[in-house]
């Protein structure tokens, strides 16, 4: 089981409707990854980090860990 929130961390990058240039982070679900891009400041979607640390604790990445369980 990955530990993500896969409702929002798939959504593409969305910059907004204003022209601020703000560096934030957006989880790739194609490269299972945080990415950098930049942020106008207003409007977006809530696939949208202030650091790469916050993005991959909520999303995750290729380098999250997985839960196993042992059956019996």
């Amino acid at each position: 089981m990955l530990l993500r929130n896969i409702k929002f961390c798939e959504i593409p990058s969305n910059p907004g409707d204003c022209e601020a240039l703000i560096t934030r982070f957006y989880y790739d679900s194609v490269e299972e990854r945080c990415k950098e891009f930049i942020y106008g400041g207003c409007g977006g979607n809530s696939n949208n980090f202030e650091t790469e640390e916050e993005c991959k604790a909520i999303c995750g990445g290729k380098d999250m860990f997985f839960l196993s369980y042992d059956y019996i």
